[in-house]
Formats: structure tokens, sequence, C-alpha cells
């Protein structure tokens, strides 16, 4: 999705916003990645896995 994003907008290197110091941010493409992962996926199942909260007991 990322890379398709790019090749229609004419992108030379997809960045993280974040890592990006100056340039022009009209050129996030951030909202148009995010809708097409929302019409392709429709669900994204997630299995938690819990931790040991017990404390150690003193012996």
């Amino acid at each position: 999705m990322i890379a398709e994003a790019c090749k229609r907008h004419g992108c030379g290197v997809p960045l993280d916003r974040g890592n990006v110091l100056a340039g022009n941010m009209s050129h996030d493409l951030t909202a148009e990645v995010v809708r097409s992962l929302d019409a392709r996926m429709k669900s994204v199942a997630v299995a938690l896995r819990r931790e040991n909260t017990t404390a150690p007991v003193d012996r």
C-alpha cells in the first residue's frame, strides 16, 4: 500500500514523518495509506498475552 501510494505520487523514498527535519509536509501520504489499509482489512485479530502479575514470595 505504501509503495502503491508512492508510485501514484511520484515519491522517491517514503519516510516516517517523525524522521523528517524539514520538507514539504503537504506530500504526507499517511491518510491515503490508512484509507487503503482500512478498505483492504475489515478486521484484525489480536491475541493478548497475560503477563505474570504474581509478586514473588519471600521465604
